[in-house]
């Protein structure tokens, strides 16, 4: 499998008593309103110019934002790879009459990061020298102002140095420069993200390709990036190479539509802004990988690829007019994965779909009824029903977060042990985190991106904190990394970051870890 292309899966609410709720919480399908709440706590403006990185020692550039250290790589390295991409990566290496990778062993020296020299068979070593550079000192946290040389921390909070679940790190504050902006919904997937302001401005960043991010723009990464042409957005449905969003009954999308995801009753030709879908009086809109669902009088009429909505390779690939989901007539809300997809309704059930279990309608999960939310991963679905979350299907990597790497498709969802009250949970391609009511956050699965924070092991299957976290009140996972707010503006990423999709210029073969802060400069 791909892990690279296939998106982080749409989270769903599915409380019955809540989905109308303004202060509820649902994403991706539905608008995720959170509690920023009121007033805005007195904020702790950190100014200053951020010194170098190359006066710190190893111990201070492994903890200061935009640090970190330099390494060589060592060895040498053969020429034996399987096929041709990896075999390409090697210098020196070719591949001979498309039938195998040919050359002699080849130095390993000359690769410049960690990833890609271990990629090809070497062995990357660390130094103690530090580079790069902190970002503004505007942008950060308390916690990583007080990290930062050059930075300090400006004004004063009844709650300064204490966490009060708005910040992240060692629990700063709120980062809203003064303004008293905040965020008050996000939403994320593959390799982009999008957040709704309590302004109600649409601001997003990441990758870029295939003009998803509405900017206009060429660019194939942008910062946080106020999407101008959209005004009282309500909801926004993100896929891997398309968004969609929400205004009253109408509905925008743009991006991609290499299947005939923008409702536009043909496949082909990017939309680098957004366009009205027509003819659609809507009451909610979902997106899966290059899927895109609405609902209307609770029938999910859906475009795009039939894997993505029916769990099965069949025909025809793909679907340029909006046909109702299984023709059910009871679809409350949705929540669509890289090639699954669940619904929730109007009676309360909940039926899904999955790739591997190759259903021939939609099965019913008695155990999810009643259940608050449902996030649908690559071939994996949890849900989180009374604080507690449990997860069925494929379980190669550790994703159902049980203990076993078993998995689990003709018997019950297993219950992952996580500590506390689970009050939000994100699904990635192979990985989950959640958020307790206590702030804090915990993720299980696949780990190759650093994207359970912590290089420490390739998977894990059951929970581990993330220490670095405090306060946090929504999680949201890509494919191999995630983001976490912490009230304000203050939200932190983790894990891969090749196309930006933490908020920090794309650096090939990077990943982070522990979060780090995103930069909003509004």
């Amino acid at each position: 499998m791909q892990i690279d292309f296939l998106g982080r899966a749409a989270a769903l609410c599915l409380a019955l008593g809540a989905c109308g709720d303004p202060s509820a919480a649902h994403d991706a399908g539905r608008i995720r309103v959170l509690d920023s709440g009121s007033p805005t706590p007195p904020v702790v403006v950190c100014e200053g110019t951020a010194d170098g990185c190359s006066a710190l020692t190893p111990a201070e550039c492994a903890g200061v934002p935009g640090c970190q250290r330099r390494g060589r790589c060592e060895g040498f390295t053969h020429c034996g790879h399987p096929d041709r991409a990896s075999c390409e990566r090697v210098r020196g290496c070719r591949w001979e009459m498309d039938l195998y990778c040919g050359g002699s062993a080849a130095s390993c020296t000359g690769y410049a990061s960690g990833r890609e020299c271990e990629s090809v068979g070497c062995a990357w070593v660390e130094t103690d020298e530090c580079q790069g550079a902190p970002p503004p000192c505007a942008s950060l946290g308390a916690s990583d102002c007080d990290r930062v040389p050059g930075c300090r921390r400006v004004g004063s909070s009844p709650d300064a140095g204490q966490s009060d679940g708005g910040g992240g790190g060692d629990g700063g504050t709120a980062t809203d420069g003064g303004t008293g902006l905040a965020v008050a919904a996000m939403f994320g997937r593959a390799h982009h993200y999008c957040v709704l302001l309590n302004d109600g401005r649409l601001v997003c960043w990441g990758s870029n390709q295939h003009a998803k991010l509405g900017t206009g723009t060429p660019s194939m990464f942008e910062p946080p990036t106020v999407i101008d042409a959209l005004d009282g957005v309500e909801e926004v449905a993100i896929g891997v190479s398309h968004t969609c969003a929400r205004v009253g009954p109408d509905v925008w999308c743009w991006g991609s539509n290499a299947n005939a995801q923008l409702f536009r009753g043909h496949a082909g030709g990017d939309s680098p802004t957004p366009e009205r879908v027509e003819g659609v009086t809507a009451t909610g809109v979902y997106a899966g990988y290059n899927t895109t669902c609405i609902t209307e009088e609770n029938v999910a009429l859906c475009v795009g690829s039939q894997r993505g909505l029916s769990g099965r390779y069949i025909s025809p690939e793909t679907i340029t007019t909006p046909t109702a989901w299984y023709d059910l007539d009871d679809v409350q809300a949705m929540s669509l994965g890289g090639a699954d997809a669940c619904a929730l309704t109007t009676t309360g059930r909940v039926r899904c779909t999955l790739l591997s279990r190759e259903s021939e309608a939609p099965f019913r999960v008695p155990e999810w009824e009643g259940a608050e939310q449902i996030v649908v991963g690559w071939e994996f679905a949890c849900a989180r029903k009374d604080g507690v979350v449990s997860c069925y299907g494929d379980n190669e990597s550790g994703q159902l977060g049980d203990g076993t790497t078993t998995e689990r498709y003709a018997v019950a969802p297993a219950e992952v042990p996580i500590p506390g009250t689970v009050v939000d949970v994100s699904a990635g391609f192979a990985f989950a985190c959640a958020a307790t009511s206590d702030g804090e956050v915990w993720c299980w699965g696949e780990n190759r991106e650093t994207q359970l924070a912590t290089p420490d092991y390739p998977f894990r299957s059951t929970p581990a904190q993330i220490p670095e976290l405090s306060g946090a009140r929504d999680v949201e996972c890509g494919t191999s990394h995630c983001c976490a707010w912490t009230g304000g503006l203050d939200v932190w990423c983790w894990g891969e970051n090749d196309r930006g999709q933490t908020g920090i210029s794309p650096v090939s073969g990077s990943s982070f870890a522990p979060p780090r802060p995103i930069p909003f400069d509004l």
